[in-house]
């Protein structure tokens, strides 16, 4: 009994010792307010807000109600691309915020984007649209487990994604539906007509749609490299990295809105044609690795 006790107590200590090295660790730019660690979380709050109004919207599939869906989406991934970088620069990343994010990013670019899609155009083709729309999200979950698993065992490479990220497949779905209903079908039409003249076969609306979902569903699970650039943009790999990030995003911001107030063309417009150049790139690049 005395030896047990013996093994307890120096159980115990060990535990203590690897306790306060964890906090020396975590806390080794200074003190850090309790306040500071609510920063990034917010964010990612914000993040599942967007997620859950735009599945909330979807559910009565007005014209109204989905465009706003689709902007809610978009508002999620905007504060997605800014909590981890606020959580870095703040020196509060922290375990929960981690699995926080990610269960987050499930409902704002898995489930929601799905439902939007699923009630837009896939619903009335019955219970093959409905596993479609079930295809999207098996896949974005099968996208940020695998995310997660490099992560943790170190094997992710931070110049690059493995598989479209979910953010960018869902800016890609609710750009599609956003701007198909804002243009009357211009984007879905466009794509119809020039797959019916080269496969000789008229093909249609719905299947343009489904076709769509489909592959950006793939796309996440693929092997394809899709730049990342945490390499370069981070504080870890550029001792201004954050700033080059902060800047460059009210760039693109700035952008959209000039050329909203220019061309009549919206911020949304611009954002998703922003990601289908990155998604192209991607695809492009694959033959050539040595160029990645």
């Amino acid at each position: 009994m005395k030896q047990s006790a013996n093994e307890g107590s120096t159980f115990s200590v060990k535990n203590s010792v690897d306790m306060k090295n964890k906090i020396v660790s975590v806390n080794k730019h200074g003190p850090i307010s309790p306040v500071m660690y609510l920063l990034p979380n917010i964010l990612t709050a914000g993040n599942l807000f967007g997620g859950f109004y735009a599945i909330v919207l979807s559910t009565d599939p007005t014209i109204t109600n989905l465009q706003t869906a689709a902007a809610a989406i978009f508002a999620a991934f905007l504060c997605d691309g800014f909590d981890g970088r606020v959580a870095r620069l703040t020196h509060t990343e922290s375990v929960f915020g981690a699995e926080f994010d990610s269960i987050t990013d499930m409902v704002s670019f898995g489930i929601a984007p799905a439902i939007l899609l699923h009630q837009w155009a896939l619903k009335g083709q019955g219970l093959m649209g409905t596993l479609i729309s079930f295809l999207y999200v098996l896949c974005a979950a099968s996208r940020l487990a695998k995310f997660n698993a490099l992560h943790k065992t170190g094997a992710a490479n931070n110049g690059f994604f493995e598989g479209l990220p979910s953010p960018a497949a869902a800016s890609l779905a609710c750009g599609l539906v956003w701007t198909s209903l804002e243009r009357d079908l211009l984007p879905i039409k466009m794509i119809a007509d020039f797959l019916s003249v080269h496969l000789s076969h008229h093909v249609t609306h719905d299947q343009v749609i489904a076709a769509c979902t489909i592959l950006i569903a793939l796309t996440m699970v693929s092997t394809i490299p899709f730049f990342s650039g945490k390499r370069y943009l981070t504080a870890k790999g550029s001792k201004y990295g954050w700033v080059i990030w902060m800047t460059s995003s009210v760039g693109v911001w700035v952008s959209c809105l000039i050329a909203g107030l220019s061309y009549q063309w919206y911020g949304i417009e611009i954002l998703w044609a922003i990601t289908v150049t990155y998604t192209i790139v991607g695809f492009l690049a694959y033959p050539f690795p040595p160029l990645l």
